[in-house]
């Protein structure tokens, strides 16, 4: 029989597995419930569309995007140029992120910050909640209905938000099985790495109105803003434009349409 090759997707999965395997293995302490964060979702939930600008130093299809990293200073940015929330790398195989990352962005204590990594178990969670995370991101593509669930409750009792994220018809009736999520369509396909608008474009018109949306990946320029705003979006989750622009402040500020 010929063996399917493995995706992207497939590999980061593979490597996700061993690291909570090891995380596993050298446990928190017990998470104690803290003052509740400023909301994830109210921070993008407005009258016209947010950005959530994203703190990232690579990715698997184009490498490193910025060179001289400095987690603390882009957050200042993207709060200067207007951003609503922030997504922080977590993974650190793949992305070159941590959870230290993380930390250092939300000690700053700016926008609300959303732990952007592959979760595939509670401990996950427990180490955003510990590092001041005020969401986490739930990928449908890689877990069952079952661990969807479980993990979504996780987040719920510690007060976080969650950024449900779909990019297939079949993946956003799956996520109906939660209450009131934020949903994420990223246009992004996670196994091949290829971007086209058109899937938000297409998916959101099988949401309710009252969800909090937001479009991931591909997002350029004020038109794609525009477009996705036009559509029924509520925030635009946005890294490579940022991080490679040289100007963060101000590409943040062209395409919330205040340049």
């Amino acid at each position: 029989m010929t063996q399917v090759p493995m995706t992207i997707l497939d590999k980061i999965v593979s490597v996700k597995i061993e690291e909570v395997a090891r995380s596993k293995a050298h446990p928190l302490a017990p998470v104690h419930l803290k003052t509740p964060t400023r909301s994830f979702r109210e921070a993008i939930h407005r009258d016209s569309i947010q950005i959530i600008a994203e703190i990232k130093k690579a990715s698997p299809s184009k490498g490193i995007l910025i060179e001289n990293f400095n987690p603390a200073e882009l957050a200042k940015s993207y709060q200067s140029g207007g951003a609503a929330a922030f997504s922080v790398l977590t993974d650190e195989h793949f992305f070159q992120g941590s959870l230290q990352d993380l930390e250092t962005v939300t000690k700053l204590e700016l926008c609300p910050a959303i732990r952007k990594d592959f979760i595939i178990d509670p401990i996950q969670i427990e180490q955003a909640y510990a590092a001041g995370a005020s969401a986490i991101l739930l990928i449908v593509a890689i877990l069952s209905d079952k661990k969807l669930k479980e993990l979504y409750q996780v987040a719920k009792n510690l007060r976080l938000d969650c950024l449900v994220e779909v990019h297939t018809l079949p993946e956003l009736r799956r996520s109906f099985i939660l209450e009131n999520p934020v949903i994420g369509i990223n246009n992004r396909n996670l196994h091949n790495f290829h971007v086209d608008l058109a899937t938000a474009l297409s998916l959101v018109k099988h949401l309710p109105k009252d969800l909090t949306k937001v479009t991931e990946s591909g997002i350029f320029t004020r038109e794609d803003m525009v477009k996705m705003e036009d559509a029924g979006f509520h925030a635009a989750l946005v890294g490579e434009s940022l991080v490679k622009s040289g100007n963060p402040e101000a590409k943040l500020k062209e395409l919330l349409g205040q340049s």
